[in-house]
């Protein structure tokens, strides 16, 4: 395999994407236990999530290749680069690995493992289609990310806090998405927000959504459970690139890149947390 083949596998997969998730493991595994240590079971869970994640996103791809020679034809397939025979194939093989490396684990994390990869196939084959609940869909995922390093840690329900933040910055990040997808969505019949309820509804909903997480991420500085280090990093690192991705949203109409904003509160927000456990 050359290097613009292997170059052509990480886009597929969205290596950022992947390497978020598996920090996301080992956050939810933080948040709910005593030790800081990367164990070998942690390890091999955020290797099964990387692997899951990546199973997702590739046959995300496969399904979506109506809609991305429209959208996004530079993307591996559309673009030829990688074959969706060949694509399908390899996602299901990222899927069989994350999910095999889960059973060195415990029980919990198992069925998540299991959970998660069929949500995957069926959000990308079907649910994603059928608009908001796809939205709903992906972003339940992200946060039971956090919960499958939680059930490693000895209090798993506490990974439950990171886990509502995810969800309500995906969400909000989805809807956003959908406002950038709405001609190729158009084109194959997707029932997206856009589509049904016009553009500019979409961005309020989208708006009131990530506006939410400005609202919480202070509580738990609040209610002591972390220091004046997290509230640091969550205004600076969550709120203000929150603020900032909804300026180009509504008043510069750009919701693509609104989208990649989003990408820097998706991975500090998760460092805030971090940096919560460690420093307080």
């Amino acid at each position: 395999m050359g290097l613009s083949a292997v170059k052509s596998y990480i886009e597929l997969i969205r290596l950022p994407n992947c390497l978020i998730i598996a920090l996301a493991t080992y956050v939810g595994y933080i948040v709910s236990s005593t030790s800081l240590q990367v164990s070998e079971k942690l390890l091999v869970l955020m290797l099964s999530s990387f692997f899951i994640a990546a199973g997702g996103n590739s046959i995300n791809d496969y399904f979506d290749l109506e809609i991305d020679k429209v959208n996004k034809p530079w993307r591996p397939i559309p673009s030829g680069r990688i074959s969706p025979n060949t694509a399908y194939k390899f996602s299901l093989l990222m899927f069989l690995i994350g999910t095999i490396l889960s059973f060195l684990t415990n029980i919990q994390c198992i069925l998540l493992a299991v959970l998660a990869t069929l949500l995957l196939y069926y959000y990308s084959k079907m649910i994603k289609r059928k608009g908001f609940l796809g939205n709903i869909t992906i972003a339940t995922l992200s946060a039971l990310n956090l919960l499958y390093g939680g059930f490693l840690g000895e209090e798993p329900l506490i990974s439950l806090i990171p886990a509502s933040y995810a969800f309500i910055i995906i969400l909000g990040r989805e809807v956003i998405k959908t406002i950038e997808d709405i001609k190729g969505d158009s084109i194959v019949g997707v029932k997206s927000l856009p589509i049904i309820l016009g553009l500019k509804k979409s961005m309020i909903i989208a708006s009131l959504i990530l506006l939410t997480l400005v609202a919480i991420s202070p509580i738990p500085f609040i209610i002591n459970l972390y220091g004046i280090m997290y509230l640091i990093v969550a205004v600076l690192g969550v709120d203000l690139p929150v603020i900032c991705a909804l300026y180009y949203l509504v008043l510069k109409k750009n919701a693509s890149l609104s989208k990649k904003i989003l990408k820097i509160p998706l991975a500090l927000g998760l460092i805030a947390f971090l940096v919560g456990e460690v420093i307080g």
